[in-house]
């Protein structure tokens, strides 16, 4: 098997385990659509790079570059620089991707990533999706709807998802309410 360094190198075509870069990035949901032309030429753009268990991808705060797909290993997802499991707000495993918002703006990471055993992932840069924009318009539009189709079903949850911890507040409060009240009488009853 290529030993790959600690830096990004080209993968050009390369085989992994028992599938090619090309079928990986067919199961994922920012590539969904692309013909196998359009696979096979992504295939060549994209960067491939082994990670050590505990070694950070990023840091929340860092500028934000691209996106990675997990080809092998665990990646935990953490709010602030910290890594622990304190922290953790995903944990994601072979597969799944993170990172895709540095497709669309070059904005400080909002979280910190770090592999959590050997993990090798696949990165796809917003200088790549820019260089195919201008090389293959009509791919780059299929990329593009793609991250927004994502962001806005992620938008969706995160809308139902303020709107329940919304309802349960409201529970809350007048539950508290409530036992404010009853207090408030017991004692004016002594």
């Amino acid at each position: 098997m290529k030993k790959f360094s600690a830096l990004w190198g080209n993968v050009f075509k390369e085989k992994t385990a028992n599938r090619s870069i090309a079928a990986i990035l067919k199961q994922i949901p920012v590539f969904s659509g692309l013909s196998n032309t359009e696979l096979r030429l992504l295939e060549k753009i994209v960067y491939l790079r082994n990670y050590h268990e505990n070694e950070i991808i990023f840091v929340e705060g860092e500028p934000g570059a691209g996106m990675y797909i997990i080809e092998s290993g665990k990646v935990r997802i953490c709010l602030g620089p910290h890594s622990d499991q304190e922290h953790e707000i995903a944990l994601l495993e072979e597969g799944d991707f993170f990172g895709e918002l540095a497709l669309i703006d070059d904005h400080p990471r909002s979280a910190t990533a770090v592999a959590l055993m050997p993990t090798r992932l696949v990165g796809f840069f917003r200088s790549d999706l820019i260089s195919i924009i201008n090389r293959s318009p009509r791919m780059g539009v299929k990329i593009q709807q793609n991250i927004l189709k994502i962001l806005v079903a992620r938008l969706r949850i995160t809308d139902q998802r303020l709107n329940e911890a919304y309802e349960e507040l409201q529970e809350l409060r007048d539950k508290l309410a409530e036992k404010e009240k009853t207090a408030v009488e017991e004692l004016k009853n002594k």
